[in-house]
């Protein structure tokens, strides 16, 4: 949960800095380029969700060799997928600035923004995958911790990028980029010399396997693609009737916002190993119980915030 809650804090620290340094011009950029971030994410989740489900699934039948090839099948897909929504994006990036909502007053702080978001989309689909086979793995401890020390480097780092170096929206992005791939770096550092089932190894790719793991991640894939979704739409419409001070404003609202729903999601994490470890083992009082006490929980989290 604390992970998942900090997760939003790297767009609420771009948000803070930006708006003080730059002013509500490039506030309102930054809340353009927002949906980009968080649908990363989904597809960070469609592949990483997806796989650490089936994973968990099959140690709890003791099938290593199943869990890792789903491991390796997962990561090797969502690699190249990022890799080439990266290449097309950048190709791309002044019509899809466009689509997005931005215009001849605000593009210059859009379009640096954006730039280091798209190049960067295979890093931060890494960061949501690792989190999530780290965390089924049996070490939730060790994505927070990463999730911690990159978060407390991204406020530290926005501030000497964008008032010390004077960088602007590229300084903003990219202290989150880079401490983002801080915490990413030190998830795969346990991912390679600690886990017996989550080494990285090209032989233990198997094709016919993506079909199951895109099954299981597409409802993450959903729920967080509905978050961009309407962060697009409901900045296009603020834009529409209330010029570039609509966006502003909404891109404060959303930040909250962000927080408030990790939270939540954070509660799906935290019972997602345990469910479908209890599913393997064929446990289904335990499978019932995290099942009962995650909903509830969340309902009543929902319910305070």
């Amino acid at each position: 949960m604390i992970s998942m809650a900090l997760l939003a804090i790297y767009t609420f620290t771009d948000s803070f800095v930006i708006g003080q340094k730059l002013g509500s011009v490039a506030l309102g950029a930054m809340g353009i380029c927002t949906p980009v971030i968080t649908l990363t994410y989904a597809f960070g989740y469609l592949f990483g969700k997806g796989g650490a489900a089936l994973y968990s699934i099959a140690l709890g039948q003791n099938d290593m060799q199943r869990a890792k090839t789903i491991h390796n099948t997962s990561e090797c897909c969502m690699l190249v997928f990022g890799i080439a929504a990266a290449i097309v994006l950048n190709l791309l990036i002044h019509p899809f600035a466009a689509f997005l909502g931005a215009d001849a007053s605000n593009m210059e702080y859009v379009i640096p923004y954006l730039r280091v978001i798209l190049i960067a989309i295979p890093a931060l689909m890494m960061e949501i995958s690792a989190t999530c086979y780290v965390n089924n793995d049996g070490q939730p401890n060790i994505s927070m911790e990463a999730t911690v020390i990159a978060v407390v480097a991204n406020v530290i780092l926005d501030f000497v990028f964008v008032y010390g170096f004077q960088w602007g929206m590229f300084g903003a992005a990219f202290a989150t980029v880079f401490c983002s791939c801080m915490g990413t770096v030190m998830k795969l550092v346990y991912i390679c010399t600690r886990s017996e089932g989550l080494k990285p190894s090209l032989r233990q790719i198997r094709l016919p396997q993506i079909g199951s793991i895109l099954g299981s991640g597409f409802s993450s894939l959903i729920l967080e693609s509905s978050s961009a979704i309407v962060t697009f739409v409901f900045i296009a419409q603020a834009i529409r009737y209330y010029g570039n001070s609509g966006s502003v404003i909404y891109t404060v609202i959303m930040n909250w916002t962000l927080i408030a729903v990790n939270l939540v999601i954070g509660v799906s994490e935290a019972a997602q190993p345990l469910i479908s470890l209890s599913c393997g083992m064929k446990d289904e009082t335990g499978l019932t119980a995290y099942l009962r006490y995650s909903v509830l929980f969340a309902l009543l989290l929902g319910g305070a915030v």
